[in-house]
């Protein structure tokens, strides 16, 4: 009898065993989907900025590689702040705000 209710408990966990693990398989795809959702959704505003602000256009012929640079460096931080919304920085670590 011990057996019987060993074997019956050992086949309920694994069944409870094998939903969390589909659950939690779901949601990974659920958050790769949002991932690539939100780096498109970076790369347009990236390619908006290049297309309406001086500071993020291609480095031109006339323009040394010094000035480019300062340029870039001048604009990195805007940048940094239009790829992580939803995103805190706290000590140099970026970490996911939750809605």
């Amino acid at each position: 009898m011990i057996r019987k209710s060993l074997f019956v408990l050992f086949i309920f966990s694994g069944i409870l065993f094998a939903q969390s693990i589909d659950e939690t398989l779901q949601q990974i795809d659920a958050l790769k989907k949002e991932i690539v959702q939100n780096e498109k959704l970076v790369e347009e505003k990236i390619a908006d900025l290049k297309r309406t602000n001086p500071l993020f256009a291609e480095q031109d012929m006339f323009e040394s590689d010094a000035e480019y640079l300062g340029r870039m460096s001048r604009a990195m931080p805007q940048l940094d702040r239009e790829q992580t919304p939803g995103v805190q920085t706290r000590d140099r670590e970026k970490v996911l705000i939750s809605y």
